[in-house]
């Protein structure tokens, strides 16, 4: 556990050294015997061991910024790669614009769908490579692009400091709401179609029912595992049937309604019986 954990019955030990079959070993030279189960949370450091090697992302210290002098080229803090637009695109004046691309940074989002608007950004802009020049309809030479992007970076900074947050600590995580994800997936198509790119949905790129499903994420996931506390014939009612993507939509609605009509956020007996549809 960290030092600061208050966790009742735990105990908080240092940074793991070894362990073999018979202690654990941990970096103040104490250790602990008679362990039932290991688990370890390894975290998730943001490395790229092959763009180190080459000398093009130079690690810096944990949740710091890169120093001034360095500012242009890649960096990570393991927390966070810098300098990107968007989380996708890199802006280091190392090679030229649109020659490296970032996907699946974001966290704290839909994976799938969000990881797929990133790649739509980058085919577009691989394939025709004037997209990344075009702001306000003008075409800007790279080094003046680059300089949009750096301008909408920092500002994106900015609002985290102003949130009261540290973007070098805070990195790719999607934290204002609840709907950040999609915002951004649909700001990613948008700026395609405002570039003239075709063959994109013509409405939003994020669906209705998506949206919703963000929202209504507490109110799923407590009416399930009511449900599974009920018992597999239970679960077997509101599966019954279930198979297309529109059934399954249909089917987290019902959820999130059956939650909100029955006060699930509190306590549901396992007398009640939903109606089914």
């Amino acid at each position: 556990m960290p030092p600061n954990s208050t966790v009742p019955g735990t105990i908080a030990k240092p940074q793991l050294l070894s362990m073999d079959s018979s202690a654990i070993r941990f970096v103040d030279g104490s250790s602990v015997t008679e362990v039932d189960t290991v688990l370890l949370g390894i975290g998730y450091d943001l490395k790229v061991p092959f763009l180190t090697e080459g000398g093009l992302l130079e690690i810096v210290p944990p949740a710091k910024a890169p120093k001034k002098e360095h500012e242009d080229h890649l960096s990570t803090n393991t927390r966070y790669i810098r300098p990107l637009h968007n989380h996708v695109l890199s802006l280091s004046s190392d090679y030229p614009l649109g020659a490296l691309y970032f996907i699946g940074l974001p966290h704290l989002t839909f994976s799938a769908a969000c990881y797929m608007s990133q790649s739509i950004f980058a085919a577009h802009t691989i394939a025709n490579s004037t997209l990344l020049n075009t702001h306000n309809n003008t075409l800007l030479s790279p080094h003046e692009s680059r300089q949009e992007y750096w301008t909408i970076l920092r500002n994106q900074e900015e609002d985290f400091r102003l949130r009261g947050l540290d973007p070098y600590y805070e990195g790719h995580r999607f934290s204002r709401n609840k709907h950040e994800s999609q915002d951004y997936e649909d700001d990613i198509i948008d700026w395609l179609k405002e570039r003239g790119v075709t063959g994109l949905p013509e409405s939003q790129y994020v669906e209705g029912w998506r949206r919703r499903a963000a929202a209504n994420h507490g109110l799923v996931s407590t009416a399930w595992k009511r449900i599974k506390a009920m018992g597999k014939a239970e679960e077997q009612k509101w599966l019954r049937g279930v198979r297309t993507e529109k059934q399954w939509i249909d089917l987290l609605d019902r959820l999130a309604l059956w939650s909100k009509e029955t006060g699930l956020m509190g306590n549901v007996t396992s007398a009640f019986r939903p109606p089914f549809i």
